[in-house]
């Protein structure tokens, strides 16, 4: 198998989470994944034990006029670039999981006869995975919602609802982590466990409103907490002053390595609506409130958001409408609420789809045979 595609962890993740699952069918199944030198994949695909190729490639989309004119000029070399690699690997399927470099890759694939796929990981696709929708193979979306963006595919039954790809490691530590009856219980007996996560580089917004809403919650209210926050570098010394000043319980850090294990430690996760987050919240059966990146291409951290808040999983703040107050109101009514809390729970971990990566792999070695 082919895979295409990174330049950020959204992109990358779940494509590492279909290698898992791809490789693990016979000892003779091989994944080659095709990225820039520059991106983060050069350094975790290898790190994880997969090939690499990298190709010159370009963002185009929001990149302004000599950006766009930039990324136009490298796509032919991206292409020849990207044959290259398929001639050499000769893979029997190729999968693009979104991202400039998927384009090209998965092109290539296709002029040369090999059958491809590609995985969106938002409810609202980006502009490769738009494009590329009209010469693959299959089209698996993670969101229902994302079905009326592929409308041409999905009349010819090439659409199909998977879930966001998550690495087995962290699917089975989540789903064998405390449900909702256990989670109300341990916090019955003591403070009640606050994750508040902005994304692997932290996101400055997010930490700004929940110092806020710490200011706003009352002494009383902040002795019932105890916070796990990760902050980023940029905010760790600024955070973790204010947590002092507030007498809150916290732990302060720049990067959590164990994300599984930060979901089963919490009560209550505030967090970005990335894909991933998303995903990996509804494994948990964490209830959340979400604070969607207000700058999401099409705003897709806000629909993705919507899929846990429409199934009464969570609740979802725009940045720019809420303030500390708002978000003090929210974390006390959930914290103070052990029914709501239960239902939040039991709903998230009904919106989960744990066996997406092995849904995907079925279906592209249906694509094989």
């Amino acid at each position: 198998m082919l895979i295409a595609g990174g330049g950020t962890g959204g992109h990358l993740f779940p494509g590492m989470a279909v290698a898992e699952e791809f490789v693990s069918r016979g000892p003779g199944h091989r994944v080659l994944f095709i990225g820039t030198a520059r991106g983060l994949e050069a350094r975790l695909v290898p790190e994880a034990g997969y090939e690499f190729a990298a190709i010159r490639s370009r963002g185009i989309a929001g990149m302004g006029v000599m950006g766009r004119i930039k990324g136009l000029l490298v796509v032919p070399l991206s292409v020849v670039d990207a044959a290259r690699v398929v001639r050499r690997f000769r893979p029997h399927v190729a999968l693009g999981v979104g991202g400039y470099v998927s384009g090209p890759a998965i092109l290539a694939a296709r002029l040369l006869g090999v059958p491809a796929a590609i995985q969106e990981q938002n409810t609202v696709p980006g502009a490769a995975n738009r494009i590329l929708a009209r010469i693959a193979g299959l089209v698996f979306v993670a969101f229902e919602p994302a079905r009326k963006w592929f409308r041409a595919a999905d009349k010819k039954g090439r659409v199909v609802v998977t879930g966001n790809p998550v690495r087995k490691k962290i699917v089975d530590a989540l789903l064998a982590g405390k449900g909702g009856e256990e989670r109300v219980r341990d916090a019955a007996l003591g403070k009640a466990r606050l994750l508040i996560v902005g994304g692997s580089q932290g996101a400055h917004g997010l930490n700004t409103l929940a110092m806020e809403a710490m200011a706003a919650l009352g002494a009383e209210e902040r002795g019932k907490l105890r916070v796990r926050h990760q902050s980023g570098d940029k905010d760790r010394e600024m955070v973790q002053a204010r947590y002092r000043e507030f007498g809150v319980e916290a732990t302060v850090e720049p990067f959590l390595s164990d994300m599984a294990a930060a979901y089963q430690d919490a009560d209550l996760a505030i967090s970005r609506a990335g894909a991933g987050a998303v995903a990996e919240i509804a494994l948990a059966g964490l209830p959340s409130i979400l604070v969607p990146f207000p700058y999401a291409a099409s705003d897709h951290q806000a629909v993705n958001a919507s899929v846990l808040v429409d199934a009464g999983a969570a609740v979802m703040f725009r940045e720019a409408e809420t303030d500390g107050e708002k978000m003090a109101r929210a974390i006390a009514g959930i914290v103070n609420d052990p029914e709501r809390r239960r239902g939040m729970a039991q709903r998230a971990r009904s919106a989960a789809r744990p066996d997406a990566a092995r849904q995907i792999v079925d279906r592209c070695l249906e694509m094989i045979h």
